[in-house]
C-alpha cells in the first residue's frame, strides 16, 4: 500500500474533490510501484495495484467528506516529546510520531492512526482493552491493569497508545478539545472509515496513564514478567524462542 501521508504534504491535502484526489492518489502509487518495480509490472503486481487502487479511491471520496466537514489536515508524522517541550511518563522521556492530526474550528483537535487490515467492525477500545473473562479473576491482574468501560465491565489494559497520544496532545493543546480514533484503510468499502474511540474520557485517560506509570516502574526495578503468556495476537519471537519460551528461556534472570 502506498504512503498516504504524500497527501498531506501538497496542496492536494486541502481539495474536495474526491476525483481529483484519487487521481492523486492513483499517480502516487504508480511512481512508486515503478521506482520498487521497474516497468513492466507482472501480471501478480498488476492485480495488486488495482486492488490498491480501488482502495485509494474508495478513501478519496472519505477524504472530500472530511475536507467538506471542516476537517483540515494539521500536521503528520507529528513527533511525541521533544528537548524543548518532552513528554514523560513516571520522569521517563516518551518519543513517537502520531500519524496525523486533524483540526476542526469548532470540534478542536483529533488524532488519527492509520490502520490497513480488517477491523471487522470492532470499537477502538477493543484494541486497548479485553473483557477480564470468567474464567478469570481480576485479582490475577495488577490493580492499576485494570479499567471498567463504558457499561461497567471490568476490563483490562492490552494497549495504550491511542490514549497516550491524546495524552501528548492535551499536554501541547492544553484547554483543547481533543478526540481520536483509527482511519481504517480496508479491504473492502465497508471498511473505509474513521473510527473514533468516542468513549475516551479524562477518567479512561487517568486510568491508561496510571498503566503506563505503573508499568514504567515495574521495568525500572526490574519486576518479572513471567512467565510468558500461552497466547498472545502477536509474537516476533516465537521462531527464536522455538515455539516454547519457559523452556528456552530462564525466568531467573530478574526482567
Amino acid at each position: 500500500m502506498v504512503s498516504l501521508r504524500i497527501l498531506e504534504m501538497t496542496a492536494i491535502s486541502q481539495s474536495v474533490n474526491e476525483k481529483e484526489i484519487a487521481e492523486f492518489f492513483h499517480a502516487a502509487l504508480d511512481k512508486r510501484l515503478t521506482a520498487i518495480y521497474g516497468t513492466p509490472l507482472s501480471t501478480p503486481l498488476l492485480i495488486q495495484r488495482e486492488f490498491a487502487r480501488n482502495r485509494l479511491g474508495w478513501w478519496a471520496q472519505l477524504e472530500a467528506r472530511q475536507r467538506r466537514a471542516g476537517w483540515i489536515i494539521n500536521d503528520i508524522e507529528h513527533p511525541i516529546g521533544n528537548d524543548q517541550s518532552p513528554f514523560c511518563i513516571g520522569n521517563t522521556p516518551i518519543h513517537g510520531r502520531i500519524d496525523r492530526i486533524e483540526r476542526h474550528e469548532e470540534l478542536g483537535y483529533r488524532v488519527i492512526d492509520f490502520k490497513t487490515g480488517s477491523l471487522k467492525n470492532k470499537p477502538v477500545s477493543s484494541f486497548h482493552q479485553r473483557f477480564v473473562k470468567k474464567t478469570e479473576s481480576p485479582d490475577q491482574f495488577p490493580e492499576w491493569s485494570l479499567v471498567t468501560d463504558k457499561n461497567g465491565k471490568q476490563c483490562r489494559w492490552t494497549d495504550l497508545q491511542i490514549p497516550l497520544y491524546v495524552t501528548a496532545m492535551k499536554q501541547e493543546h492544553p484547554g483543547q478539545t481533543i478526540g481520536a480514533g483509527y482511519g481504517n484503510i480496508g479491504p473492502t468499502r465497508a471498511e473505509i472509515r474513521i473510527s473514533l474511540w468516542e468513549e475516551l474520557d479524562d477518567e479512561t485517560l487517568t486510568s491508561a496513564n496510571s498503566c503506563a506509570e505503573h508499568i514504567v516502574e515495574a521495568i525500572r526495578k526490574e519486576h518479572r514478567f513471567w512467565p510468558p503468556s500461552d497466547q498472545v495476537a502477536f509474537d516476533d519471537y516465537q521462531e527464536i524462542l522455538f515455539g516454547n519460551p519457559t523452556a528456552a528461556v530462564s525466568g531467573e534472570s530478574g526482567f
